[in-house]
């Protein structure tokens, strides 16, 4: 074998690892399920002293990173699947926005929107905000 049939050779071998690595590092799609999953746990789980029904961007961003464990880059990737299922037509107020500079978004009428909760969850939500 020639030094050109050997490059080649070497050439094809990487290229059928990259082909192999990119294939297995594949992006899946966020499915609207998961979002489901977030936005459940915003209104029926969480537990703490930032109950809300309303959230900044980098709130989401925050509270999907500690439910998912996952990085900003997942996390955000979860958000733009959000504003793309209509989390934008759920702004507190379409002129104020958030100390963070981020618009605030209703998480109660996002979950209405899709029926992500049912009417006795959202009861129990605002009762649990109102104690």
């Amino acid at each position: 074998m020639n030094l050109e049939e050997r490059i080649n050779r070497i050439n094809i071998e990487f290229l059928e690892r990259d082909c192999k690595s990119i294939l297995k590092n594949t992006v899946q799609p966020i499915s609207k399920d998961e979002v489901c999953e977030i936005v459940r746990y915003l209104i029926c789980q969480k537990e703490d002293y930032l109950l809300s029904a309303t959230y900044s961007e980098y709130e989401l961003i925050y509270e999907i990173i500690k439910l998912k464990k996952c990085d900003t880059h997942y996390a955000k990737r979860i958000l733009n699947k959000m504003d793309l299922i209509g989390l934008n037509y759920c702004k507190r107020d379409f002129l104020s926005r958030s100390i963070d500079g981020t618009y605030t978004y209703n998480i109660i009428s996002f979950a209405k929107m899709h029926n992500f909760v049912n009417n006795q969850e959202i009861e129990d939500f605002v009762e649990r905000m109102n104690h």
